[in-house]
């Protein structure tokens, strides 16, 4: 991708006497286990957050210990519009979106976990080296009747997971295709939409009528 250059006299500072009074989005971008936080530079984030004048947060860690910390100190330093702050993140990153989505709704407005499935069961030890807090199953969303998007992003080569009938947990670690579709249904619980049974899933892999992204997916689409 290509970013448009803006010439300095273009750029806008939130420290600008003409904005003090404007708040700013926050986009939370946790990155994958083992990888380096500069790839960071290359996806971007940071020239999406420039052009579009929005805030990007991106913590030298892939787990969500101290996100609360560091986006406490976040507002003490810039204008941030708390109604609008946002996470997503790769791999390990992601489920650790998935985590601070289903955690905070208090806070996060939309989480993106990216190369993960949107599961129930994701955090076993085996997952990681790091030490991780159980999923307990709860939606806290849910709880508080908050309405969070999400979207999920994954490739070909992200778990094996896809189609979702074909899916074999011997290559994908340790989720069963119970744990990927309730995990889609607590989304589809917590935005009010169409849940989905492991029954249909397993049936779409013989059926003619579907559309070819329900075929690639292995999911029923609404």
């Amino acid at each position: 991708h290509s970013f448009p250059t803006r010439r300095s006299s273009d750029l806008v500072s939130a420290f600008q006497e003409k904005n003090k009074d404007r708040k700013y989005p926050v986009v939370v971008v946790l990155h994958g286990g083992f990888n380096p936080i500069s790839i960071i530079d290359g996806w971007g984030f940071v020239q999406e957050a420039a052009e579009r004048e929005w805030i990007v947060i991106v913590p030298s860690v892939e787990l969500d210990d101290i996100i609360d910390e560091i986006l406490a100190e976040a507002k003490k330093l810039y204008p941030i519009d708390e109604s609008r702050i946002y996470a997503t993140g790769f791999s390990y990153g992601g489920f650790m979106t998935n985590l601070l989505g289903n955690k905070r709704p208090d806070v996060y407005a939309a989480v993106g976990p990216c190369g993960v499935p949107i599961s129930n069961g994701f955090c076993e030890k085996e997952i990681g080296p790091e030490p991780q807090l159980p999923f307990d199953g709860i939606s806290r969303a849910a709880q508080k009747n908050t309405y969070m998007p999400i979207i999920n992003i994954a490739g070909n080569l992200d778990g094996n997971r896809f189609p979702l009938y074909n899916y074999k947990k011997a290559i994908a670690g340790p989720l069963k295709m119970e744990d990927l579709v309730e995990g889609i249904n607590h989304w589809a619980r917590v935005n009010h939409a169409p849940e989905i049974s492991v029954e249909e899933v397993k049936a779409l892999k013989e059926r003619t009528d579907v559309s070819e992204e329900e075929k690639q997916m292995g999911i029923p689409l609404a």
